[in-house]
């Protein structure tokens, strides 16, 4: 069910539930997924879930926001189960923890029986609290102890022989119930305490830290350093390591590439730049105007580029990773794009834009996602498929120039900065006249607040920019 953006509708969650519960159905019988041994069993599941919440105490419930809708949906569909099922004749057989009630074993070796994995003290979310799912008679973390625990003392009384393994310190302790098996039998047995059924096992173990043998410089290696064109990304790894540094880009050794099915981050990140180069592109160099932020030119350029990379007919995750990236990109010209052009008269300078100058001797490259002008100001953006900024900050009163430890604790990456010296010496442009942020297309909601930039205001840049520039040429 298509939910138009922009407008607000007060939709019963029942009503809701019912109708995609329903287009899930004839979805599966018109399509072989049925048929698949996995995604049959979970996508049952799924609208099981869907059934069970359309016929409950919150069917009539209405929201203002849509998103709210789906927020419901995720936070009540995390709190699912479904077990995997199978019946090998011969080799191993994965089973769950539940999954072993009716089943009798000669001997048990029971891991992790600590609290909080036996049972998982995982309560719900806040978003439907305690009493709320009490009152609507969904399961709350007291029924799920309840089954666990008739599961574990079942799968514990049908055994020959049970040993339970679990660690004891400050800070882990054993399950409840391990210590309620403990006392029936303290109980049964007449005993006070319970040291003849626990038996202690330590290990002497020596988790010393070595330092690692230093890299004599030889000729080779300054003469390699000197010609050598650092990016900010090899900075990062030098102030995170200084060995990896030397391993992965002086002596060149690359992890083995393993080809994967699943999309990682660095693909998405890849994919995204390329959509916003090719869709900006022949924007560069004019003033933008809200007009021009067209969604169906950008749909097109989206779709041109996710088929020559992932196909014409996409299917299962790789169809839903193409409705998710567009709808969120959509939302960044909408929601981000748009806002700022009305704020700013904006000319996109250069995009992609590759970047090799020299500074104190040294070789420096970098390649901008986009540089545009805002108003009389340069702004260097990078966009970042991640939502957390905290991965991206530097945090300047913990950095001690005198400290060299202090370096990595607090810069996260110097890749603003570096960009900023960069182009700095490219253009000519006094660095406190140029505007450097990340923009992090990875959070939920896209407006502006997706911004960070490198400095708050121009006392901040005062203040920290010597410092910043100080360890990248001291790095």
């Amino acid at each position: 069910m298509r939910i138009p953006s922009g407008r607000c509708f007060l939709l019963r969650c029942g009503g809701l539930a019912e109708k995609t519960e329903r287009g899930g159905r004839i979805h599966l019988s018109e399509q072989h997924g049925r048929l698949h041994p996995f995604f049959y069993p979970y996508s049952h599941a799924f609208l099981t879930q869907l059934d069970i919440l359309s016929k409950s105490l919150m069917k009539e419930t209405r929201f203002q926001e849509v998103t709210s809708y789906f927020t419901l949906f995720k936070k009540y569909i995390m709190a699912s189960y479904t077990p995997f099922a199978g019946t090998p004749l011969r080799g191993v057989q994965v089973l769950g923890f539940l999954e072993t009630r009716n089943l009798k074993f000669e001997n048990i070796l029971f891991l992790d029986a600590n609290e909080g994995i036996l049972p998982d003290t995982t309560r719900e979310d806040s978003f439907l609290p305690f009493k709320a799912r009490q009152i609507l008679g969904l399961p709350t973390y007291l029924d799920r102890e309840e089954i666990m625990f008739y599961t574990f003392d079942t799968l514990i009384r049908g055994a020959r022989a049970s040993h339970l393994f679990y660690v004891e310190n400050d800070e882990k302790e054993k399950s409840r119930f391990v210590e309620r098996f403990l006392w029936e039998k303290q109980k049964k047995e007449g005993k006070k305490d319970d040291k003849s059924y626990v038996k202690t096992i330590q290990y002497a173990v020596s988790l010393r830290e070595e330092n690692p043998r230093p890299i004599y410089k030889s000729t080779e290696i300054v003469k390699f350093l000197k010609e050598y064109s650092f990016s900010a990304t090899c900075l990062n790894t030098y102030l995170s390591c200084p060995l990896q540094f030397y391993y992965e880009y002086v002596l060149g050794l690359r992890e083995r590439e393993v080809i994967s099915e699943d999309f990682d981050k660095e693909e998405i990140g890849s994919f995204v730049h390329v959509v916003l180069c090719d869709y900006f592109k022949g924007k560069t160099g004019s003033i933008l105007t809200e007009k021009e932020m067209n969604l169906k030119e950008f749909g097109r350029v989206f779709h041109k580029d996710f088929e020559e990379q992932y196909g014409k007919d996409p299917t299962g995750e790789v169809y839903l990773l193409r409705n998710q990236v567009e709808r969120h990109l959509k939302d960044f010209i909408t929601h981000y794009q748009v806002p700022k052009i009305k704020e700013f008269r904006t000319r996109i300078l250069g995009l992609e834009q590759r970047v090799d100058v020299k500074r104190d001797s040294f070789n420096l490259r970098a390649r901008l996602d986009r540089v545009e002008k805002r108003g009389e100001r340069t702004a260097i953006i990078d966009y970042k498929t991640s939502a957390n900024k905290n991965y991206l900050a530097i945090r300047h009163h913990k950095l001690d120039l005198e400290k060299r430890e202090s370096w990595s604790e607090a810069i996260a990456t110097l890749q603003l900065p570096f960009y900023l010296l960069t182009y700095s010496a490219l253009t000519g442009e006094k660095p406190e006249s140029i505007d450097c942020m990340f923009l992090l297309l990875g959070r939920t909601r896209i407006d502006t607040d997706v911004e960070v930039p490198l400095f708050k205001n121009e006392t901040e840049f005062g203040e920290n920019f010597g410092n910043l520039t100080e360890v990248i040429f001291s790095s």
